[in-house]
């Protein structure tokens, strides 16, 4: 019994010993803001707004900032705060070429961002054919041409969403209603435009290219989706919206590294990789472009 005593005293002593110490805190980051503005000519000015600190921590909205839009170095107003980090100013638009200037702050980061919209851009016509692709088969083929200015160095991007019915069947069968959906489709291509861009190995649903390959004037992509387009028991197409945007060099690069670190994130054996914004100091883009569009509809 004393040996029993013994030993539950000393186990006591010992837990007695064990104290609880609280972890030094890890240096909290400043929050940083996290900043996004895709300006359009002709279109309303918006921006989305919000902070970051830790990988853990929620990322808050920022309806409290002061953002200055200028307009070849012209003050056309501040944004107005409309909720939840969005932020709109309806006045005054931009058009190609004009330069841009955003200053913004708020009661923990001050930051501003310069850039040009970048020329218009234009798609003069898209013809289309259903051809023998080598190796694939039927194809649905695309020779799409457009006119920019030869005086830029233009970067673009390009893809083709389809507009179709889906049609829904009962448990014996019968076709009893349809759901309108839109899609991505992936495209294809042998042109230089397809190959000269690494980033394009990571997505299918867009191409992003520059004007090396073009003269300047009249530029000529053919591309194909190996996508069925026509009529068949799952569905409809209705339209085709083939989309050609004309980007600064900031979008451009956004959209590429995007591309890499969504492909990335998708594979076990890859580390995702860092998306390229110009938010000095923080995350996001600010950015300009221009873009045409031209429709191709099916019976």
């Amino acid at each position: 019994m004393k040996k029993y005593n013994a030993f539950f005293v000393l186990g006591f002593m010992l837990l007695s010993c064990v104290k609880e110490y609280p972890l030094k805190p890890s240096g909290k980051m400043q929050p940083l803001p996290v900043f996004h503005m895709f300006l359009q000519p002709d279109s309303l000015i918006a921006a989305q707004y919000s902070h970051a600190a830790d990988i853990t921590d929620k990322i808050l909205d920022e309806d409290a900032a002061s953002i200055e839009i200028y307009k070849n170095n012209i003050s056309l107003g501040t944004m107005t705060a409309m909720g939840k980090g969005i932020y709109n100013l309806v006045a005054n638009k931009f058009s190609p070429r004009d330069s841009y200037w955003i200053k913004s702050k708020d009661m923990v980061n001050v930051f501003s961002v310069r850039g040009t919209i970048p020329s218009k851009i234009q798609i003069a016509s898209v013809d289309t054919i259903t051809n023998i692709v080598a190796g694939i088969g039927p194809a649905f083929n695309f020779e799409l041409k457009f006119t920019d200015s030869a005086a830029d160095n233009n970067t673009y991007r390009l893809w083709v969403k389809r507009h179709y019915f889906e049609y829904v069947y009962n448990k014996d069968g019968q076709k009893i209603d349809s759901l309108f959906k839109t899609e991505s489709l992936s495209i294809f291509g042998s042109d230089l435009s397809f190959l000269q861009n690494n980033f394009n190995n990571y997505t299918s649903k867009e191409i992003l290219f520059t004007d090396a390959t073009f003269n300047g004037t009249l530029k000529k992509l053919k591309f194909y989706t190996t996508q069925y387009l026509y009529l068949n028991s799952l569905g409809r197409t209705t339209k085709l919206e083939i989309i050609l945007e004309n980007m600064d060099v900031n979008m451009f690069n956004y959209y590429n590294t995007r591309n890499a670190h969504l492909w990335q994130q998708q594979s076990i054996s890859q580390l995702p990789g860092f998306i390229l914004g110009n938010i000095p100091g923080g995350y996001g883009l600010v950015g300009g472009f221009t873009i045409s569009k031209r429709i191709i509809g099916f019976e």
